[in-house]
């Protein structure tokens, strides 16, 4: 069955990026569903349709590395009998996630969300999350890493390709975070994953996921590489840790017109579809709430005109009650949502 492409040229859709007002990354370890309904309701309310969401890869995939004689490692599992590594389970995924996943799935299209999948967050909120058995390893070359990531993607895209909510499958959380590579290898890496997700669902767009790709072709991470090898190119563009741009105050034009120039410059190099797909003020430590409020407006209708497609905010909610990294590491991803942790809307 063909996914109608919510990006085409025409449409114009507002979302955010979703992590839970309550728990956080800890969303599917600390599993809360009537909180999250609380979430999507005060969302739904103020008309956010489109939700990018993040099956966090280490709680989805929990692999560790099984020490024999003299601590070598004899086989990678779970070390759980509820997580067997068999044929009909050779991702090593674990069901009870699978099972959140499927349930918060089901209360977005409840909703009317669509859903941006992230599928290897591996990077999130200046955090390195991944599973146990490839801690140490070059998450974009190691064949070792390469190997439960492909499954993963597979597995995972194998078991929700026929849920209504989603729309398009992201690459992950700018996966180009995750270790150091060459333009070879993570070319390479783009084309494994890609393969792995078209393979299973050539229905939906493949969505990039990642942030301060170069223009210079040659230079790994391109924005030319990386538009081979998906369909919908992306922007994360804070003024912040962007060159050039974080030099103004962000209710300047420089800041203002920053998103829809960086997310042009992306289509037109790529002759494809790109989106903004993350984008805030950065919280109390660069403006006030009002400050932000015009900010997001004008660069809203500044995306608008230009034919962005989207405009996606960081994030739903503020998350300044969490107590566990990277919250209590990196004070800025506290206070990023369109709404308080107590679900009020912000102006």
């Amino acid at each position: 069955m063909k996914n109608s492409n919510i990006f085409e040229s025409g449409t114009f859709v507002i979302g955010c990026n979703y992590w839970p007002s309550k728990t956080g990354t800890n969303m599917w370890l600390k599993w809360q569903p009537r909180e999250i309904a609380k979430d999507l309701d005060a969302l739904a309310k103020y008309g956010i349709k489109l939700l990018r969401v993040f099956p966090l890869w280490p709680d989805f995939q929990p692999i560790e590395s099984l020490k024999g004689f003299y601590g070598t490692t004899r086989q990678i599992g779970t070390g759980r009998d509820s997580i067997p590594l068999n044929d009909e389970n050779i991702a090593c995924l674990d069901p009870v996630m699978l099972n959140r996943f499927s349930e918060f799935a089901d209360m977005a299209r409840e909703r009317g969300m669509k859903l941006i999948v992230g599928l290897l967050t591996g990077w999130m909120s200046g955090r390195l999350y991944a599973p146990h058995a490839l801690n140490g390893l070059n998450l974009i070359t190691s064949p070792v890493a390469l190997m439960w990531e492909t499954r993963f993607v597979s597995a995972f895209v194998s078991m929700f390709k026929n849920h209504a909510s989603i729309k398009a499958w992201d690459l992950g959380n700018e996966c180009n975070c995750m270790g150091n590579a060459s333009r070879e290898e993570a070319w390479t890496w783009l084309a494994l994953i890609s393969s792995t997700i078209k393979i299973v669902d050539p229905s939906r767009p493949i969505v990039s996921g990642m942030h301060g790709l170069a223009v210079e072709p040659q230079k790994p991470w391109s924005i030319s590489d990386v538009s081979e090898l998906t369909d919908i190119m992306t922007t994360h563009p804070y003024p912040l840790f962007t060159a050039h741009c974080a030099r103004e105050p962000l209710n300047t034009m420089r800041a203002s017109l920053h998103a829809a120039a960086e997310t042009k410059l992306y289509s037109d190099i790529a002759g494809k579809t790109a989106i903004v797909e993350e984008i805030g003020s950065l919280g109390d430590m660069i403006c006030d709430k009002h400050t932000e409020a015009a900010y997001a407006r004008t660069v809203l209708f500044s995306a608008l005109s230009e034919d962005c497609r989207a405009f996606i905010w960081w994030c739903g909610f503020d998350l300044d009650r969490m107590t566990h990294p990277p919250y209590d590491w990196v004070a800025l991803e506290r206070s990023l949502g369109l709404f308080t942790s107590d679900r009020k809307p912000k102006p």
